[in-house]
């Protein structure tokens, strides 16, 4: 989870370098952010409870499938406590096949697949 100094957010999964790519941006525009992790479910509420505890003006919850799921939890959460929220999702999605792997494992990619892919790795 993410919170927002200044608005912040709620991830539960990524990669550092999403993480630091937000926090780049965030910095670049003056914005504070906080990380608020959860890896169950049993983690976000006290997520949401620890950003609230420090003032945070918002939660911007980004995309997995945890958060996804408990979406709910931590709308009324967030609601309960008095912090706006909002659910972040990818806008576009990249496809990259590797085919020497897909060959190795022997899986054959279907024409169609292929031809929607981003970039295919011979």
């Amino acid at each position: 989870m993410l919170a927002i100094s200044q608005p912040s957010l709620i991830p539960m999964r990524s990669t550092s370098k999403h993480f630091q790519a937000l926090q780049d941006c965030a910095r670049a525009h003056g914005i504070g952010l906080e990380l608020r992790m959860a890896a169950t479910s049993e983690e976000i509420t006290p997520a949401i409870d620890a950003a609230k505890a420090s003032a945070v003006a918002g939660v911007n919850v980004l995309s997995s499938p945890l958060l996804f799921a408990n979406r709910r939890i931590i709308f009324e959460r967030a609601a309960a406590v008095g912090l706006p929220a909002m659910y972040q999702s990818p806008e576009e999605i990249e496809l990259i096949l590797n085919l020497k792997t897909a060959k190795a494992l022997g899986l054959t990619i279907p024409q169609a697949i292929l031809d929607r892919a981003n970039d295919v790795i011979e």
